[in-house]
């Protein structure tokens, strides 16, 4: 494992609004900020510590950070950059792994009922238009309230089943949570009717339904 360099204390780390007598954090703010260009430059209203290699290398690498003590100063709104190379390099190294321990991808992953059927399915599927079928989609192929408790656990996606299981079991979803359970349906194919019918059914009280 390679070493890093030791995290710098938060009086090291330059703010636009600190005190005026703070002549060295107004002297390494100004000079951290001093090389940017464009119109994002004159909107950073804050500078983040992060260890040039690896996790700042792409910053590094295009000139976009000033470097001290092989530490970048990454400006707000680059951060979000190295936080994705960051979750990019942990997702790498989790494929590597279970790629050299296919024990535990059949016997641990795939069995997961909340993801394993989608993962296995990943490899073959295809997600373009299938130019052989009519737009109009029939009832075998699209959402109907009738078939949504025989198919809910193995086609519905994780957050819209978790979802769906909570309005089941308390009968009442908030505003939020009911838009996205909503829209799903919709996109699934269950018509504005279908959609309006079956929240009744659920809802704890039916004749507060349309009013919320």
């Amino acid at each position: 494992m390679s070493s890093r360099p030791p995290r710098p204390t938060d009086s090291e780390v330059p703010r636009p609004r600190d005190p005026v007598g703070s002549s060295a954090a107004e002297a390494l703010w100004k000079t951290a900020t001093g090389f940017l260009r464009g119109p994002l430059a004159q909107q950073v209203q804050q500078l983040y510590l992060v260890p040039c290699f690896p996790d700042a290398g792409h910053l590094v690498r295009n000139r976009r950070v000033y470097i001290k003590n092989m530490m970048a100063y990454v400006p707000d709104y680059d951060l979000g950059a190295v936080i994705c190379g960051l979750l990019r390099a942990a997702m790498n190294a989790s494929f590597e792994l279970l790629e050299g321990r296919q024990h535990t991808l059949q016997n641990t992953v795939f069995s997961d009922p909340r993801v394993g059927k989608l993962l296995s399915a990943a490899p073959t599927v295809y997600l373009g238009r299938d130019f052989n079928k009519a737009a109009v989609k029939s009832t075998e192929e699209r959402l109907m309230p009738q078939s949504i408790k025989q198919v809910y656990k193995d086609s519905f996606p994780p957050c819209m089943r978790r979802l769906y299981e909570s309005y089941m079991a308390e009968h009442h979803l908030r505003h939020g949570g009911r838009m996205q359970l909503w829209l799903f349906f919709k996109g699934a194919g269950m018509t504005l009717e279908e959609n309006l019918q079956f929240n009744r059914q659920i809802w704890r009280e039916p004749q507060k339904f349309d009013k919320e």
